[in-house]
């Protein structure tokens, strides 16, 4: 899991920064969407490792309007869990901010609107 962090924060660096990706860091962009789908759990513990890290802020937006929100629409159950856990995974509050989710989406969707609105952090 720890390589898969390292590639995924250097691929989302070289992605904002307009820089070819190396194989491995494009593995890791896609590694990192596809747990999203097929393992939401272990797709969420990295996620907030990554967070752990301290990427700098561009990369936290990244992560948010990437893969949490793909996370939340394919496992609208995660929606509480991801508003529980922002009170503990300090950025995981600046990520959530960015993803763009509707009821259409996910029914739960209502509940991040709600937790921002109130400016909860």
């Amino acid at each position: 899991m720890d390589n898969l962090i390292t590639l995924w924060i250097s691929a989302a660096s070289a992605q904002l920064d307009k820089l070819d990706l190396s194989e491995e860091q494009n593995d890791a962009i896609v590694e990192l969407f596809d747990l999203c789908s097929e393992n939401a759990e272990k797709a969420f513990e990295v996620i907030c490792e990554i967070l752990r890290r301290k990427p700098r802020e561009d990369i936290v937006g990244y992560l948010g309007a990437g893969p949490l929100e793909d996370l939340l629409i394919k496992n609208c159950e995660y929606v509480d869990i991801v508003i529980e856990r922002s009170d503990t995974v300090k950025l995981l509050m600046n990520c959530l901010e960015v993803v763009n989710i509707d009821t259409e989406d996910c029914a739960e969707a209502s509940k991040i609107h709600d937790y921002i609105a109130k400016g909860r952090w």
